[in-house]
């Protein structure tokens, strides 16, 4: 299901041989009548892609190439379902694409996508809080395992289930500074990110309220909620995300019952996290 773009051999499978060599697919190299490798392989990978489709009954291409050698394969839009993840960074307030940060991103979620055996588009959501932990120890891997590994390793743990104080801080100054853009004022802005805190604190309390043995909802909507949440954790943490709805899981048909899905081995283990290895 992996396929390599080449500017010498025009498209690869992980485990075909071939010779050390440099050689860019945006390298201006005359070839016979052609100008450069875009003109030289024409539309070449293109097709051999497509057949590689062909063979495993998919329209659905990820995308995790950068511009430059996915412009060698861009008559793919034309006949395939083509999905393009952008890999941005805060620089200098504004979000934009940094090619070293983004290689490592498009290199981390292919390596995840094949560990985890990702099969369907709508389960690209996982790669976000799902990836798997930085290899080295240090505030980061703490803070992810904060984040939320630790909360599926210890669901009932009531101090992992919510986020580290430094990344509720930055997510509010942020959207702060994003509502100060829209209203083009800070005084105005405060309206906005008021009722979001307030809807922030009502989050808070329905997930702590899915987690509490005691709390028995009294309505079908809150029987659904926490009977989604708790098979997210202890079926499959693969499908079912709401916590305080779940239009988002039905618009990315990851709303499921037990019995339509398998349940999972690595529910409380995501990414390899463990609370035994790890403490």
């Amino acid at each position: 299901h992996l396929r390599l773009l080449s500017g010498l051999y025009g498209v690869l499978r992980p485990l075909d041989i071939i010779e050390p060599y440099r050689l860019e697919m945006g390298t201006k190299l005359k070839i016979s009548n052609t100008k450069n490798l875009y003109e030289f392989w024409s539309d070449d990978i293109a097709n051999q892609i497509l057949k590689d489709l062909e063979l495993i009954k998919s329209n659905t291409i990820l995308n995790l190439a950068s511009n430059e050698y996915f412009n060698s394969v861009k008559s793919l839009e034309k006949s395939a379902n083509i999905i393009s993840p952008a890999f941005k960074d805060l620089s200098k307030g504004k979000y934009k694409i940094i090619s070293f940060y983004a290689k490592k991103a498009r290199g981390l979620m292919a390596s995840w996508i094949l560990r985890n055996k990702i099969q369907k588009e709508e389960d690209l959501i996982n790669f976000i809080l799902h990836k798997e932990l930085t290899t080295q120890d240090g505030w980061i891997k703490k803070f992810q395992i904060k984040l939320h590994h630790g909360h599926h390793a210890e669901p009932d743990n009531i101090s992992l289930q919510f986020a580290p104080s430094l990344a509720i801080v930055s997510l509010f100054v942020q959207t702060y500074i994003f509502y100060s853009i829209l209203c083009l004022s800070f005084i105005n802005a405060l309206v906005p990110i008021f009722s979001t805190f307030l809807y922030y604190l009502f989050y808070e309390w329905v997930h702590l309220a899915h987690h509490s043995k005691q709390y028995k909802p009294i309505t079908s909507i809150g029987r659904n909620l926490k009977e989604a949440h708790m098979q997210h954790h202890f079926h499959n943490e693969n499908y079912n995300w709401g916590i305080t709805n779940l239009l988002a899981d039905y618009f990315l048909k990851t709303f499921k019952t037990s019995k339509e899905i398998p349940k999972s081995l690595t529910t409380k283990t995501i990414s390899g996290y463990t609370k035994d290895l790890h403490h």
